[in-house]
């Protein structure tokens, strides 16, 4: 039973559903990066559509300050600095590497190498500073404006562009402030911003580039961060060249990566997935296995439509993420709660809250990020005949399905050793 205090109330927004069988991704007209040609996932899948985001929200939800991530915190809050300075130390190299598998000087290399993109053409986004390198806001669009029939138009044009300038998924949402940061914070300055945007957006172009499924088995390891690298790079770029698109048309817009706004909420309004117990996006194509970035625009587009597959009932009864996860940050409660557990929780919404504290304090125990909760997820496998077993099992509430159907993958000491010699 919740406590009084998390009681949903007559002030609760409920989304109004509706069902339809759909055989094409949501928020994306096949916009990923695999075969056009339906997968059984996609062919069989009934899924709801809603007007507003799928989650329920308390009229005490405010706008999340973004000082109080925890990756700003470790320049202000003495409870995370010293380990965000040791983190940083060992992935720079200034704490020697442990030599053990996946954290040898070849492994943490290749880390660097595949943050490199990211770290100086969009220095700092994962952390959150915004308007930096590829994600600057203030390019000015062509003087030559062209003129569109109409939203869906628009849409179909931006999409095509996004798919083929890098785009593993992309998805269209209105612009909301609710989930703009009510302040900006820029951990080297240490000081706190408004959102003043150039312009007043319109509409929000989300896209998840999909991280490399062979490496991400190697959790706990270089090889996995390197993966998550590549991504990020791959986001910074793909993120500045649909900007550039855009302007060229004679738009603003404004690329970012983690900065600006919460991209969990954002993804979901476009109809690009679901939010899991681990706290991530869950995508019918990718699962959890991607990194999102957006780009604000003036353009008028068509919006999608939040979307529902079955991701709440599955990880109500799987909680294997919860159970996998090394620094126990993933609740494994069986329902979800309004509240959060810290500082570093936009709170208000009805979903599953992790610690962010605790997952931060492993990694810096670890010398890099973790993928476990990633790794473990069903909906992380590629799309085939899995994501099918699992909405089956979804929606008849079958517990524990991930070891019966070979869904049980985890830290791969084995993939470590021989990543290197394939």
């Amino acid at each position: 039973m919740k406590p009084e205090s998390d009681k949903k109330d007559e002030h609760t927004f409920k989304p109004e559903k509706g069902r339809v069988n759909h055989s094409e991704p949501m928020g994306n007209d096949n916009c990923s990066s695999g075969s056009t040609q339906k997968s059984p996932w996609e062919a069989k899948t009934e899924i709801q559509i809603h007007d507003d985001l799928p989650l329920e929200i308390t009229d005490k939800y405010r706008r999340f300050n973004q000082k109080y991530t925890v990756y700003n915190r470790g320049v202000w809050d003495s409870k995370i600095e010293h380990a965000s300075i040791k983190l940083e130390s060992s992935i720079k190299g200034i704490l020697p590497p442990l030599e053990e598998q996946g954290f040898t000087p070849i492994d943490y290399a290749q880390c660097i190498a595949s943050w490199i993109v990211n770290d100086y053409a969009a220095a700092g986004s994962q952390f959150g500073i915004p308007n930096q390198g590829l994600y600057q806001w203030d390019i000015e669009p062509n003087i030559n404006k062209r003129e569109f029939n109409n939203p869906e138009e628009t849409s179909g044009i931006i999409k095509k562009a996004a798919q083929f300038l890098g785009a593993s998924l992309v998805g269209i949402a209105d612009y909301d402030e609710r989930w703009v940061y009510s302040n900006l914070y820029h951990l080297l300055k240490k000081e706190s911003m408004p959102v003043d945007f150039p312009f007043k957006p319109k509409s929000v172009i989300v896209i998840a580039i999909e991280i490399d499924y062979k490496s991400n088995g190697e959790s706990f390891s270089g090889i996995t961060v390197s993966a998550k690298g590549l991504a990020y790079s791959r986001m910074a770029e793909t993120a500045y060249k649909v900007a550039t698109f855009i302007r060229h048309l004679g738009y603003r817009a404004i690329p970012c990566g983690n900065d600006t706004a919460l991209s969990v909420p954002l993804a979901i309004m476009a109809g690009l997935g679901e939010c899991g117990r681990n706290g991530l996006l869950i995508t019918r194509e990718h699962g959890s296995r991607i990194g999102i970035c957006k780009i604000f625009t003036e353009l008028e587009l068509k919006p999608d439509k939040p979307i529902t597959f079955g991701i709440k009932e599955f990880c109500t009864s799987c909680k294997k993420c919860a159970e996998a996860c090394p620094s126990k940050a993933i609740s494994m409660e069986e329902g979800t709660t309004f509240k959060g557990i810290n500082i570093s929780n936009s709170q208000g919404i009805d979903k599953w809250y992790t610690n962010a504290e605790k997952c931060f304090q492993f990694w810096v125990d670890n010398s890099l990020d973790c993928f476990r909760c990633i790794t473990v997820c069903p909906f992380n496998t590629p799309q085939n005949i899995h994501h099918d077993l699992a909405q089956t099992l979804a929606v008849a509430e079958f517990s524990r399905p991930e070891s019966t159907f070979g869904f049980d993958k985890s830290f791969n000491d084995k993939g470590i050793r021989n990543w290197w010699n394939r």
